[in-house]
């Protein structure tokens, strides 16, 4: 039996975008902007970082270049996600427009390499097993914000 490999990672990066929106959900009020102990990143700050990366990455399995870090295209994007409820809507959005694009990339595609702004070099395949795996590494950051409001609820179940 073969995989459709598009079709798996084009569901695993909407499902877990889906997941990480219910637990922005079930933030308590004022957690979203809030930063514990004063050095630990924003939901808010988080919620940016995915939106970003996973627009990046649609737009480079469409043709386009890894940019460049742009801290004034990120403050922009964090000021348009100033609500749980908004950035849950761009979540969602961003891993809907990516799963697609990745499930419309023809092999050549897949196989094109990029450097990614760390400086490693990968395929755009690699950028899409990424693209999920990050939502779900930001999922349980936002789990680890909750715990510390007291919140040890699946939210996603």
């Amino acid at each position: 039996m073969a995989i459709d490999i598009r079709a798996h990672y084009g569901f695993w990066i909407e499902l877990l975008a889906s997941n990480y929106a219910k637990d922005l959900a079930a933030l308590p009020e004022g957690a979203y902007t809030t930063s514990i102990g004063g050095a630990c990143r924003t939901a808010q700050n988080i919620s940016t970082e995915i939106v970003l990366m996973t627009r990046v990455a649609k737009d480079v399995l469409e043709g386009g270049e890894i940019p460049g870090r742009d801290p004034a295209k990120f403050a922009s994007l964090m000021e348009e996600l100033s609500t749980p409820e908004a950035a849950a809507q761009a979540v969602k959005d961003a891993a809907k427009e990516a799963g697609a694009a990745f499930a419309a990339a023809s092999d050549e595609t897949l196989a094109r390499e990029v450097m990614m702004p760390w400086g490693m070099s990968m395929s755009l395949y690699a950028l899409a097993h990424l693209c999920a795996t990050h939502i779900n590494y930001h999922d349980a950051q936002l789990n680890y914000i909750q715990s510390f409001h007291g919140d040890t609820e699946m939210h996603w179940f």
